[in-house]
């Protein structure tokens, strides 16, 4: 009987250790939550008054949309309805007309955004991270849209994924996107909007040395950019195409500081950086030529007292020379001024080569003139024989001479003729 009641009173000894245990931790608890709840109703309260002194300042902020973003700048996590405010896990009543906090409502249990981070950017994509609290197991949305776009414009880049980073892709260059984030749990749901800015492609950064000809019809250009992070590419139009639908054609990849060969005259190289969805500016630099061909007049036989035969060859170490070439012979004394060249008829614009001058004094020297018309590019070359001198007939000068003609003795005929 003893040993019965002995145990008994172990017992009870033993539940009410445990019953003060208890205590003490719920009482530690309880002091947790009503310190965590107070720090959060003042941080709530300390930025509720700046936002009444910076809106008795202007009257020309909107009550709802000032309050919502004044309030969400200064506390992460935030969450801000039209009566209600959570921080920190808390939900507290608000009064906008003031604006003040009112009574503790409760706790706020489903999950929550405390920030949205971009992680990273490039012209076509912008990489978000999610702080979330209360989201083990969520699933997130990522929606966007352009900030010029009107609430229809939303679109869903990524539907309930449970990664909390997310990348959002192929989006226009130097453009503001509205990022949406919203997550989903068996506790409730929530979402988050933040504004960003994607990069910009570089401009002015492409350019071109002169067209350097090869001499067998053909140049070179050497392309250079001072952009990194882009691919950099090219195409080339001939002469007369087309350029519309220019963005769709087969552009091609190149490296600075790369030579771009084979070039006629007349193309035109167009380069751009491009992203996989933007392009930059183009850059672009046309093959010309100003070089006049090389046009050699040579005798062709020897003078007579009065002719002068040349023959001419033309040759172009730029854009070549035309297939169909025509010619133009002027022709002068040589002690006359180069203003005194003239075009015999029937030597001008035509088709052959070589050409006799005459109708020429004798013993007298003439300067020659030939223009070619002309390499592919259309410049006319020149060239010249000077100093060629026509034959002399013995005696031409002076008339008969004594000795430089001479004749037979007279015979006369049956029918009294000599």
């Amino acid at each position: 009987m003893l040993t019965i009641v002995i145990l008994i009173i172990l017992a009870v000894v033993s539940i009410n250790v445990v019953m003060g245990e208890g205590g003490l931790i719920n009482r530690a608890k309880h002091a947790k939550f009503e310190s965590e709840k107070a720090a959060a109703r003042e941080e709530i309260e300390i930025v509720l008054v700046e936002a009444g002194t910076e809106k008795a300042l202007n009257d020309a902020y909107n009550e709802n949309e000032f309050l919502n973003k004044f309030v969400e700048d200064r506390l992460q996590g935030v969450r801000i309805d039209q009566a209600e405010i959570a921080h920190k896990g808390f939900i507290f009543a608000l009064d906008r007309s003031v604006p003040k906090l009112g009574e503790y409502i409760g706790q706020e249990i489903g999950p929550g955004i405390r920030e949205i981070r971009v992680t990273g950017k490039t012209t076509n994509s912008i990489s978000v991270e999610v702080d979330a609290r209360n989201a083990t197991g969520g699933k997130y949305t990522y929606l966007y849209k352009k900030n010029s776009e009107g609430e229809e414009g939303w679109k869903e880049a990524a539907k309930e994924i449970g990664e909390n980073t997310y990348t959002y892709a192929d989006l226009a260059e130097n453009e503001i996107y509205n990022l949406k984030v919203r997550i989903k749990t068996s506790e409730g749901e929530v979402e988050r909007t933040i504004n960003e800015t994607t990069g910009e492609l570089p401009k002015g950064t492409i350019t071109f040395t002169n067209p350097i000809w090869q001499g067998d019809g053909t140049a070179k250009v050497t392309i250079n950019t001072s952009a990194t992070g882009n691919t950099m590419q090219y195409i080339i139009v001939k002469q007369g195409e087309s350029t519309e639908g220019l963005p769709q054609k087969n552009w091609k990849e190149i490296t600075s500081g790369s030579e771009i060969t084979g070039l006629h005259f007349g193309d035109t190289v167009y380069a751009r950086l491009y992203d996989g969805v933007n392009e930059s500016d183009y850059a672009s630099v046309t093959v010309e030529d100003k070089t006049s061909p090389t046009v050699t007049v040579s005798p062709n036989g020897a003078s007579t007292s009065n002719s002068i035969a040349v023959s001419v060859s033309a040759t172009d170490g730029q854009s070549g020379m035309k297939e169909s070439l025509t010619y133009t012979y002027y022709i002068k004394k040589t002690s006359e001024t180069d203003t005194s060249y003239k075009a015999p008829a029937g030597a001008t614009g035509i088709a052959q080569n070589t050409y006799t001058f005459t109708g020429l004094v004798q013993g007298t020297s003439y300067d020659v003139k030939v223009e070619v018309n002309g390499d592919k590019a259309g410049n006319v070359g020149t060239g010249k024989l000077a100093n060629q001198t026509t034959g002399s007939i013995p005696g031409g000068n002076e008339g008969i001479v004594e000795g430089a003609i001479t004749f037979g003795n007279t015979t006369w005929g049956s029918n009294n003729k000599a």
